[in-house]
């Protein structure tokens, strides 16, 4: 699960559908401990299950599976790095993320048996992993048929596959839902937390580290804005940040491995959000770091120096920015369709618009042409395709915030265009 584009935004994970909820009867400490026992045991035997060793689990005295439910381990937590906080609010949105992804990976033990989510493994297979790994000294009925019944649990615990793998994976997709340039980063590191004096509180658990925003003020017209230096989690959980050399930047200089770093401002993650409208804020800043760490270049017709903007190798835009003050400064996004790029200008000819027309006829936004119907008229769409734009009809469904109904405005650019053409006014 490693971080990638996907159809479920944020929003969707954090606050779901409310549901009412129903009025729960009150009923006693004991009985709901006992309550809590039955769901552990039942989770117990799902994993059973799924190595194949339900037969051997029913050989377990019910003391032993009584123990194993009060030194339990803890269902997944977190904790806050060293010398940091974790308010109550972010506490929260972050543990109904985190459950939210453990309960969607899985894993197996055994070929063809049944799936196990991370939720479960580290709420329960945890305890009896590590209960497993400690029965060699007891001495009950049947214990070596259940300690080797249970090899493949045991197996997987430190596998290349296992568990972890699945864990690791989600710290990045998760850190990469909450980063943001200009809001800070976050961080997710494993770690097993075992807190003695209040024993039983074994659990796994992420410490959760947030790292500013890194942010200069430059000075325009005698007024000063902030800008942000762009950087993304990467493995090892760290913030790494996108940097330049002299030489990509067609700068002679002595010093050949300089290090330019790369900032963006405001303005620019305005108009990302704006014109690729259809995709979440977390998927722009994602795709931005990745598009300025691969670098390819080009100046436009005005002098403009541009970063090509694609979604894997469909290419949909471009990053204008400028060398300013020892830094590279994004400036703003254009859509492919935008004048100034080198398709938007040779569309213009082929269709005989100009930038007001464009936004007449929405040309400035990838809403307009997610589902569009206008491949569907083959000349207009070969006018698309000949200006080198046809990546914008062929963005991944899996970037989108919500599946988008079909934008049916063919018609109407043909319209527009033939008006334009005989100099009347378009059909209203």
């Amino acid at each position: 699960m490693a971080y990638s584009p996907r159809s479920q935004s944020l929003i969707q994970v954090v606050n779901p559908m409310p549901k009412k909820k129903k009025k729960k009867p009150q009923v006693s400490a004991k009985l709901q401990q006992a309550q809590k026992f039955n769901d552990y045991k039942k989770r117990l035997l799902l994993i059973a299950q799924a190595c194949g060793a339900e037969q051997e689990f029913k050989l377990l005295p019910k003391r032993e599976i009584e123990f194993m439910f009060f030194a339990r381990f803890k269902p997944f937590g977190l904790i806050a790095a060293e010398g940091q906080e974790l308010s109550s609010s972010n506490y929260k949105i972050i543990k109904q993320i985190i459950t939210y992804f453990l309960k969607q990976e899985t894993i197996t033990f055994i070929d063809g048996g049944a799936e196990v989510n991370l939720y479960d493994y580290f709420y329960v297979g945890n305890s009896l992993s590590t209960y497993i790994n400690e029965l060699a000294d007891e001495k009950f009925k049947g214990v070596d048929q259940i300690i080797q019944a249970f090899k493949p649990l045991s197996e997987k615990q430190f596998a290349l596959d296992g568990p972890h793998k699945g864990l690791f994976e989600i710290s990045k997709l998760i850190a990469g839902l909450l980063s943001r340039f200009n809001k800070g980063y976050w961080l997710f590191h494993y770690h097993m937390r075992n807190k003695l004096e209040s024993f039983p509180e074994v659990r796994s658990c992420f410490k959760v580290e947030y790292v500013a925003p890194k942010i200069l003020h430059l000075t325009e017209h005698g007024n000063k804005r902030p800008v942000y230096r762009v950087g993304w989690p990467t493995v090892g959980q760290k913030v790494k940040w996108a940097q330049l050399i002299p030489q990509q930047l067609n700068i002679e200089s002595r010093f050949t491995e300089l290090k330019i770093d790369i900032y963006i401002q405001s303005h620019a993650l305005h108009r990302i959000q704006e014109r690729l409208d259809t995709i979440p804020e977390d998927i722009h800043h994602y795709l931005l770091y990745q598009n300025v760490a691969n670098w390819d270049a080009l100046t436009n017709s005005r002098g403009q120096s541009l970063i090509a903007y694609t979604t894997g190798e469909t290419k949909i835009g471009y990053l204008v920015y400028e060398y300013i003050e020892g830094i590279v400064l994004i400036k703003t996004f254009l859509l492919l369709t935008n004048n100034d790029t080198p398709e938007g200008e040779k569309l213009n000819k082929l269709l005989g618009l100009e930038k007001t027309d464009k936004q007449y006829l929405d040309l400035d936004k990838l809403s307009h042409f997610v589902k569009s119907d206008i491949p569907k008229n083959q000349k207009l769409y070969n006018q698309f395709k000949d200006a080198g734009c046809a990546g914008l009809f062929e963005v991944s469904e899996e970037l989108m915030i919500q599946n988008t109904h079909e934008n049916i405005h063919a018609a109407l650019i043909d319209d527009y265009i033939n008006s334009a053409a005989n100099n009347t006014s378009p059909t209203e």
